[in-house]
């Protein structure tokens, strides 16, 4: 035996499949709409944990790619395949200017990151680069300037008050290096 569906509006007998009442054209709900509206809140739950396991395991994934290197008071996320080299550089002259620099080197590529800084001096990067000379370039998140000269490329910009400039073996290598 068959159970006969009713219209909530008018009271009118409906076909088994029917969208709209015959009677007074009221929209009836369907099973799939009944089932999204029934389910909405777990739907939408069952989404976000989705969307923060994604971001989670990305981030892990790329943790496990790179390091955190600390040059002078600045932290730097470099590929993990980079080593310390043991030339170290730390050095402050007369007019307060501290001078920290660290190489880093994998199998095929080098990296050095210097940082420059005077607690006295306002460093103008416009000015550094007026000296040295490169092209107006965002990377890395700053405006600086990007210079290449016999195969090292190296990229200098400020931050804080802080000059630094990163040399690399490698273009592509500005990819994989953040400043924290």
């Amino acid at each position: 035996m068959q159970k006969i569906k009713y219209c909530p509006d008018c009271g009118e007998p409906l076909q088994e499949d029917a969208i709209y009442c015959k009677n007074c054209g009221h929209k009836l709900s369907s099973k799939k709409e009944s089932f999204f509206k029934r389910n909405l809140i777990p739907i939408i739950l069952i989404g976000i944990v989705l969307i923060i396991a994604i971001v989670a395991i990305t981030n892990s994934i790329n943790n496990h790619d790179s390091q955190t290197v600390d040059v002078g008071t600045i932290n730097f996320k470099i590929p993990l395949e980079f080593n310390e080299n043991t030339s170290f550089f730390s050095a402050e002259n007369d007019s307060g200017i501290v001078v920290t620099s660290k190489t880093f080197e994998s199998s095929t590529d080098v990296i050095m990151i210097t940082v420059m800084y005077s607690s006295d001096t306002y460093i103008d990067a416009n000015l550094v680069n007026d000296q040295i000379g490169g092209h107006k370039q965002e990377m890395l998140g700053y405006n600086g300037f990007l210079r290449e000269s016999h195969g090292i490329y190296s990229f200098s910009f400020v931050k804080k008050n802080m000059l630094i400039t990163i040399y690399a073996s490698d273009i592509e290598l500005f990819d994989e290096i953040s400043v924290l």
